[in-house]
């Protein structure tokens, strides 16, 4: 019987493999497109609207705030569809596509590991943020895909010199930074993979297929930012940088819309962003004197917290996140009022809204649409789905107790540390041990970006997109044991 298993294991990994990766989408998204399916905005989605409106103007849209991929995404797909769901489900068929990638380059490379990427990727989309990321309307979804395309081609080409893979790698490489500012890390990144490359005396050509491609499109955004914002680099990448001016945020939008009218009334931004802001110090300043919070000014231990945002608590998606759009569309007349929440309220023009939310705008479902979905109902049809079910059961008892822990901090910690060692005893010319340590390298660099920028430590915003490496680096460990000292004896042409 063990006999026949092997053999069932071994010739069919990558269809068990599919098979485990297709499940988790379909118990963790099938519920919200059958029952809720009720697209998320977030404080920031205007913003990225914004340059799809200049667009539709007629005009070159201005990136001074945002970078341009995700806006010129939505553009693309309200060009292809007027149902703002498309959007949703192009980002969960891109989030399925590059991990199906990454479990096919798996397969390829190390065979026996196939089974167990694929159930990393089954808990990291199995996850609440996974599925809440997936179905709004922010960068984060795309984000976290780039980051999986970026592990998945710089495995291949540790193990290839094909050109196009290097240079496939050099284009995944900037994608992180053209969807979201703190894509500034990859610049880190493509550093370590040049002074590995070095220190293995890596063919020249190679440096030219890593290399030029990112930098032509670095240079051609640097001439459509000099041409439409009359300097090189755009305003929110500056207040990243010390010693330059701090725009404010909605100053910054309305600097960045072109067009007759516009989408944010200036006055009462104005007005807002300065209610927003002593709210915040007033709330901040409330939790801190109670102990709610604790604000670390030492940047080492902001750094070890970000690390820890694993282990905090996730919203359940479907018991809370759903139910707070549900409130916000039908109890709170989310379009009408567009009230985003306390911290971040916009007063938005009529055409503006009529572009965001598109079909919700003029034909929103009726309500009794989503009765049937209603979570106080024990009768309602979401709370008798089998999928749901399925999905409680794992997240109460398995997500939430044993994957968001600590346990896979202590683990990647160790990870790292016998990597290093490894890598060391190699003299540093090791692919297996360099691989494990640019992945850590992926998680830890943002970890550092949003320690030294001031932001938020440990927000899960943040963390969420790099939370799939901490589930996809044990897989490697018979990498590490599996040592060998002859240098890239396994790099194919």
């Amino acid at each position: 019987m063990k006999k026949i298993f092997d053999f069932i294991l071994k010739r069919y990994q990558i269809f068990i493999a599919t098979f485990i990766l297709l499940t988790a989408f379909i118990i963790s998204r099938l519920p919200f497109f059958i029952y809720l399916p009720i697209v998320g905005f977030h404080p920031d989605t205007p913003d990225y609207f914004m340059p799809v409106v200049v667009i539709n103007n007629g005009l070159l849209p201005k990136f001074g705030l945002l970078p341009p991929l995700y806006p010129l995404f939505l553009y693309f797909i309200g060009y292809l569809s007027n149902n703002i769901l498309s959007v949703v489900i192009v980002q969960n068929l891109i989030s399925f596509t590059v991990s199906l990638f990454y479990i096919a380059v798996i397969y390829k490379i190390k065979k026996n590991l196939t089974v167990w990427a694929s159930l990393s990727f089954f808990v990291f989309f199995m996850s609440s943020y996974s599925i809440a990321f997936d179905t709004m309307l922010t960068t984060e979804s795309i984000y976290a895909s780039s980051l999986i395309l970026i592990a998945a081609l710089s495995l291949l080409s540790l193990n290839y010199k094909n050109k196009y893979i290097w240079i496939s790698f050099s284009l995944a490489l900037i994608l992180p930074f053209l969807i979201r500012p703190n894509g500034f890390v990859i610049f880190f990144l493509l550093f370590l993979f040049i002074l590995f490359m070095y220190v293995n005396d890596y063919p020249r050509r190679l440096y030219v297929y890593l290399i030029v491609p990112l930098v032509i499109v670095l240079v051609l955004g640097v001439i459509y930012n000099y041409i439409t914002l009359s300097q090189p680099i755009p305003d929110r990448i500056m207040t990243y940088l010390p010693f330059t001016e701090k725009k404010d945020k909605y100053q910054m939008s309305l600097d960045n819309y072109q067009g007759k009218e516009k989408p944010f009334s200036k006055e009462k931004i104005k007005a807002i962003s300065d209610s927003i802001y002593g709210y915040i110090a007033e709330a901040s300043r409330r939790q801190v004197e109670s102990g709610e919070i604790k604000l670390y000014k030492n940047k080492f231990l902001k750094f070890l917290i970000f690390f820890n945002a694993i282990s905090y608590d996730s919203r359940t998606f479907y018991y809370a996140e759903l139910n707070r759009r549900y409130n916000d569309f039908y109890i709170n007349d989310y379009i009408k009022n567009t009230n985003w929440n306390e911290f971040n309220v916009v007063f938005i023009s009529e055409n503006f809204k009529k572009l965001m939310f598109k079909n919700y705008y003029d034909n929103l479902p009726p309500i009794n649409f989503y009765q049937n979905a209603d979570f106080k109902n024990t009768n309602s049809k979401i709370n008798k789905s089998y999928l749901l079910k399925a999905y409680t059961l794992y997240y109460n008892y398995l997500f939430m107790y044993f994957f968001r822990t600590k346990f896979f901090i202590l683990t990647l910690s160790i990870i790292f540390i016998f990597s290093l060692i490894r890598f060391y005893q190699s003299r540093f010319k090791d692919i297996n041990s360099f691989y494990v340590f640019f992945l850590i390298a992926i998680l830890a660099s943002t970890a550092l970006f949003f320690t030294l920028t001031g932001f938020n430590t440990g927000s899960w915003r943040y963390v969420y997109p790099t939370e799939f490496i901490y589930y996809l680096v044990p897989v490697f460990i018979p990498f590490l044991f599996n040592f060998k000292k002859k240098k890239n004896s396994h790099a194919q042409q």
